[in-house]
């Protein structure tokens, strides 16, 4: 029998199937109202991001969704979550989804009286502080009414906030 290296078959594993993975990220630098501080980098943080899951960790293109500056609007950052993150996790069972927020984030007065501090956490979205006074963050309570939205449908969840 020949047990030279060269005439050894090789016998391949069979290969672990790759959890399915969706990808929702927000970058925000350019705000529009002049009462929000514009801010350098956070685009570039969700394209970086972006770049290392598909080199790095095979993410598909394909399964990413990016929102930045003025597409990150605060209906359409709800939308997306739903659309990129809840409605693929309910395709998906148990996929990995990731949602990576690079923008302000900011503090509120509670408006529902549940804070022992009194303020809400929030992530400031492009269209929020208009010139009237008025905001139109997205406050914790939304974030957590996403999270258990999405929570029903799969427990691999990752959140990346950078504000």
């Amino acid at each position: 029998m020949n047990t030279s290296r060269s005439s050894r078959v090789a016998t391949t594993r069979n290969p672990v199937p790759a959890i399915a993975t969706f990808v929702f990220q927000v970058g925000i630098d350019k705000y529009t109202s002049p009462k929000v501080p514009k801010l350098d980098g956070c685009v570039q943080d969700v394209l970086d991001m972006k770049s290392l899951l598909i080199k790095k960790f095979s993410v598909p293109a394909n399964r990413f969704l990016t929102l930045t500056d003025e597409q990150a609007t605060h209906d359409a950052i709800i939308a997306g979550f739903r659309k990129q993150l809840v409605e693929n996790a309910k395709a998906h069972r148990d996929a990995l989804v990731i949602f990576q927020y690079s923008g302000h984030g900011s503090q509120v007065k509670d408006r529902t009286g549940n804070k022992a501090d009194g303020l809400d956490s929030t992530l400031v979205p492009v269209d929020s502080r208009d010139l009237r006074g008025s905001y139109f963050d997205i406050v914790d309570d939304e974030i957590r009414e996403l999270f258990e939205e999405l929570s029903q449908y799969t427990s691999n969840i990752v959140f990346i906030i950078d504000a």
